[in-house]
């Protein structure tokens, strides 16, 4: 037979194995969430480190793209050197083919106009 307060006993173990159930679950559910943001946070990670790479390879291209803009534009200071010289060295090889080619050879030695 059972003792005068068995009643109350059971009803507390059964309250508190309902309570435990109950902590059991909510346990359960804190764990579901936070596998869930440890997923999201690891997709954040990844399309933030594939966001920076892509970042890093547009500022790679923009950099080579400037580099032979410049390599580009040296090119072509050089070609305008070389032919300004080029044309500076025919003008004076035209200029010393005039002076030397005078019937009255340098500018000095002209006669004097018959007055």
């Amino acid at each position: 037979q059972e003792g005068p307060g068995s009643a109350e006993v059971k009803r507390s173990l059964n309250n508190m194995r309902l309570k435990m159930r109950e902590e059991s679950a909510h346990q359960s559910h804190l764990n579901d969430k936070l596998a869930e943001l440890q997923h999201a946070m690891d997709r954040m990670k990844m399309r933030n480190m594939q966001r920076m790479m892509e970042e890093q390879l547009i500022r790679k291209e923009e950099q080579e793209a400037a580099m032979l803009r410049l390599k580009q534009a040296a090119d072509e200071v050089r070609r305008r050197a070389v032919s300004e010289r080029d044309a500076d060295r025919t003008y004076n090889q035209r200029l010393f083919t005039v002076r030397t080619a005078s019937p009255f050879g340098s500018p000095e030695r002209q006669p004097m106009p018959s007055s």
